[in-house]
């Protein structure tokens, strides 16, 4: 993600008028589930898909859901052969995520290194990626601990993941070396080459690795911090690479005591596609926790036809019959057109999905629109 698009977003959040604060019970300083009801968020790629999401529908969401990468795009591409400079989130995004607050609304980051499968990277420049394995060795930990009192000093609430869709790094965090694929071993050869020699060592990997970061944050004492993990759209889901043994939440989950939200991705055709898609994952990590459900990435694949009935069929039907879903992060775009095209969602083509919008979720009272805060 470029941070020159996210710099662009958080300016645009200071800009908009003041809303008041969108907050319904402050008793402390992290995100509290919503009780018996769920939050609605957004997920944006830049600036322009929250302000075309407002203008369309008339309603600011509570909690906004970015990525702020370890490293930007041009420091890779201008030197892809040696050591990337990683940056802070800096002054600027500090001063927007205090604006962000300010105008009622709570940021959630997905702060963190890019999976080594969305890189072109030759083997032998691999090392100079910040990855997993280096974070564990403690090559990272001073940036780490910077970052950390960078957001003890902003104080205000904020989610934040370290790794966007963590089986998209587990799949590669394998070997001896931990940068390998799993598909380069045989079942034996996937568990002991780290750790427990009973546990998986990809996903064993991503599960030391949050634990290693929550513990320096709390040792800088940011405790305003609220800690997501989530996996990708075909985690667990029957019959896909993501149902794989070792793909399960018992092997990467570190604990309730780390982490406060956890959930999937959802990206998908129609209402039996959702439904087929969230089962699994839902009732997997059910089995390892009973923490609030999150849909960080929720996003209806583009087939030029209205939403309509799948925006009523899941957010006033379906949702609010699972129980431990809390909170989900729609994504107004068509995912096959906007990441290949700069063409977003409604556009004003299919108005009845605006009306479908406020029927099932603005004027729904299942849904809230204002976030508890507690300690």
């Amino acid at each position: 993600m470029k941070m020159k698009m996210i710099v662009l977003f958080l300016m645009f959040l200071i800009a908009l008028p003041a809303i008041g604060r969108a907050v319904e019970q402050t008793i402390g300083n992290k995100l509290a589930p919503p009780g018996n009801y769920a939050y609605i968020g957004q997920f944006i790629l830049d600036d322009e898909d929250l302000d075309a999401f407002i203008l369309k529908t008339g309603s600011t969401p509570a909690i906004v859901y970015f990525m702020c990468d370890w490293i930007r795009d041009q420091d890779w591409l201008a030197n892809p052969k040696g050591p990337i400079p990683i940056e802070l989130i800096d002054e600027e995004i500090m001063s927007a995520l205090r604006g962000i607050t300010d105008k009622g609304i709570i940021p959630a980051i997905g702060w963190g290194i890019a999976p080594l499968v969305y890189w072109d990277i030759p083997p032998e420049n691999v090392r100079y990626m910040p990855n997993i394995p280096r974070i564990l060795s403690g090559e990272f930990d001073k940036y780490i601990a910077a970052t950390a009192r960078q957001l003890k000093e902003y104080g205000d609430p904020i989610l934040m993941t370290p790794l966007v869709e963590i089986d998209n790094y587990s799949e590669y965090s394998f070997g001896k070396t931990g940068l390998e694929s799993s598909e380069s071993f045989d079942a034996k050869n996937l568990v002991d080459q780290y750790g427990n020699p009973d546990w998986p060592d990809g996903p064993e990997r991503v599960h030391d690795m949050f634990i290693h970061i929550i513990d320096i944050f709390r040792r800088e004492g940011a405790d305003n911090v609220s800690w997501f993990m989530y996996a990708n759209t075909e985690f667990q889901e029957p019959g896909t690479e993501g149902s794989v043994w070792w793909n399960h939440p018992k092997y990467y989950y570190p604990g309730d005591e780390y982490i406060d939200w956890v959930g999937k991705s959802m990206l998908f055709k129609n209402t039996e596609d959702f439904k087929d898609k969230f089962e699994a994952a839902y009732d997997a990590w059910g089995e390892v926790t009973k923490r609030p459900f999150i849909i960080p990435e929720f996003n209806m694949l583009e087939d030029r036809k209205s939403r309509s009935e799948i925006i009523r069929e899941i957010f006033s039907d379906y949702l609010p019959t699972k129980p431990r879903l809390k909170l989900v992060f729609f994504h107004d775009t068509l995912i096959k057109v906007d990441w290949v095209v700069p063409l977003t969602g409604w556009k004003g083509e299919f108005p009845d999905e605006i009306l479908a919008w406020e029927e099932a979720v603005v004027n729904n009272p299942y849904y809230r629109k204002r976030v508890i805060i507690q300690k």
